[in-house]
């Protein structure tokens, strides 16, 4: 559990200075939810169904993140909001591969715990 904490306030620095360093501006609405989706998405497909007992094979998952996070930026397209650039694409593949690391080192922590028990 303290590793999972450690790796949670390390991602958060990091990120910060990340943001800093490639100008982004965190805190309105739009860039808070394409944050959270790619850390989720990360999270959940990458780091839980693939590490929970392999659920999910590893090339079905990638296949699901590349589905996923290219139907956001369609999304953005249509909207008019121009994020594809080589910084964003930085920053993306740092959330996705932080929500990972964070659903492997919780389903770990998990399966710990139910084998203590």
């Amino acid at each position: 559990m303290k590793l999972l904490t450690a790796v949670f306030i390390l991602g958060l620095i990091i990120q910060y200075f990340m943001d800093s360093a490639l100008r982004l501006e965190n805190i309105n609405l739009e860039m808070f939810i394409h944050n959270l989706i790619r850390f989720l998405t990360g999270f959940i497909i990458l780091g839980i169904w693939v590490s929970y007992k392999h659920r999910l094979k590893l090339k079905i998952a990638l296949y699901l993140v590349v589905a996923l996070l290219l139907a956001d930026h369609i999304a953005d397209y249509m909207r008019s909001v121009d994020n594809l650039k080589l910084e964003m694409l930085i920053h993306e593949s740092y959330l996705l591969l932080w929500g990972a690391l964070m659903g492997y080192l919780t389903m770990r922590c998990f399966n710990r715990k139910k084998q203590e028990e």
